[in-house]
């Protein structure tokens, strides 16, 4: 299993769980998560949903060796569609939707919590978008997200570079909404929680819908079909095992 959940009152608490490989995502755990999503969204008890991962790390992204061990591009494909559609999944689901990240934030992992609507970073998160430097490219769904949350130029630089940020900078570009220390992180939440409980439902939902409707996106074909073709190129292996083999 690479997701924990768990239900407190109308709170349910998502972890990934991975935390041998930093978190690291692969097909299994976008299904799973995707599963786990649909069954909090029918039970309407649940108000607020809050992702995190498990130890020291939100997560490190996609795991490298699942994208070198595709059995085809159309495989290839598929995982990215999948991807794309686990994104938008957590971006329009209908109730608040909160991150807490720590450590690394790499990739889809940093995908992941742009996609969430309040992002809590603690003072020692490491998140940046790296997948040009492994011959790769980001989700449609988290790019379209990026450049809403920081703008076309931000989003250029941090893809484009590969480069890692902090916390600091990253409460800068909007892309946390609130950094705080690990010891007063657990303040904070049950502060924004208790706020979130106080509102109505349907208006909560119908304002999300109106907000997202900004950064919406279906690319889900234009994304998988890039995905598999630079899966289908000997510099993504090669990149890949280079890294690999560095670590």
């Amino acid at each position: 299993m690479f997701i924990n959940s768990k239900i407190n009152q109308e709170i349910a608490i998502v972890t990934i769980s991975n935390p041998s490989k930093k978190n690291s995502l692969t097909r299994e755990f976008f299904i799973e998560f995707t599963e786990t999503l649909n069954k909090i969204e029918s039970n309407d008890k649940i108000k607020i949903l809050i992702l995190k991962g498990e130890g020291k790390n939100f997560s490190a992204g996609v795991n490298l060796n699942e994208l070198i061990n595709f059995p085809s591009t159309i495989d290839a494909k598929e995982f990215a569609i999948l991807m794309e559609n686990t994104m938008n999944k957590l971006f329009n689901f209908k109730i608040p939707t909160i991150s807490i990240v720590d450590g690394f934030a790499l990739g889809a992992g940093a995908g992941l919590i742009l996609n969430t609507d309040i992002s809590v970073f603690t003072e020692n998160v490491k998140l940046g978008f790296p997948a040009v430097r492994i011959g790769a490219i980001l989700p449609v769904a988290c790019t379209k997200r990026l450049v809403a949350t920081v703008g076309m130029k931000v989003a250029k630089d941090l893809l484009l570079t590969g480069r890692i940020i902090n916390s600091n900078e990253a409460l800068k570009l909007n892309i946390a909404s609130y950094v705080t220390s690990d010891d007063e992180i657990e303040g904070l939440i049950t502060k924004i929680t208790k706020q979130l409980l106080k509102a109505s439902s349907i208006a909560l939902e119908l304002t999300k819908q109106t907000i997202n409707s900004y950064a919406n996106t279906e690319n889900n074909l234009y994304s998988g079909d890039n995905f598999a073709y630079l899966y289908s190129t000997a510099d993504w292996h090669q990149r890949i095992w280079k890294f690999l083999n560095k670590e």
